[in-house]
């Protein structure tokens, strides 16, 4: 992995240890939420095969643990023309599922605003230019 690369998921991996309540069962490392990612991408690339007109739009997921639901650890990557953007933070488990599936904006732009209006999120988002985020996820979106 290219030394931005390495920063990238040194820098996501003290947002998520540092998102986490004391004592939290609920752990993301950097190196899942790359795994994810990539699992995430591969579903997306079928997805623009069946639905060409979505090529290019910003999309993104959100990966969640909850083995104590009260305070769940979630992580957010949103994938842009020209860069990534990453979040983390810690809500109820069920509040957090519910606006996943229901209370999303229209506008990714907006998740993390709306995200840190309802849950805990101690830092302002990661922003990395495509190129660093394609070295760290070791392929493009």
């Amino acid at each position: 992995m290219a030394k931005h690369a390495l920063s990238i998921n040194d820098e996501i991996a003290r947002r998520l240890e540092g998102a986490l309540s004391k004592d939290s069962p609920n752990r993301i490392t950097a190196t899942q939420l790359r795994e994810w990612a990539l699992e995430y991408l591969v579903e997306h690339d079928e997805e623009i095969v069946r639905f060409p007109e979505e090529a290019g739009k910003v999309h993104w997921d959100l990966w969640m643990m909850d083995a104590r639901f009260e305070d769940a650890l979630f992580a957010v990557l949103v994938f842009y023309a020209e860069e990534m953007e990453f979040f983390c933070g810690i809500g109820d488990s069920f509040k957090v599922r519910h606006f996943s599936g229901h209370d999303f904006p229209d506008d990714p732009a907006e998740l993390f605003r709306l995200m840190r209006e309802q849950f805990t999120i101690s830092r302002k988002s990661l922003r990395v230019d495509r190129k660093q985020a394609e070295q760290w996820l070791g392929r493009s979106w």
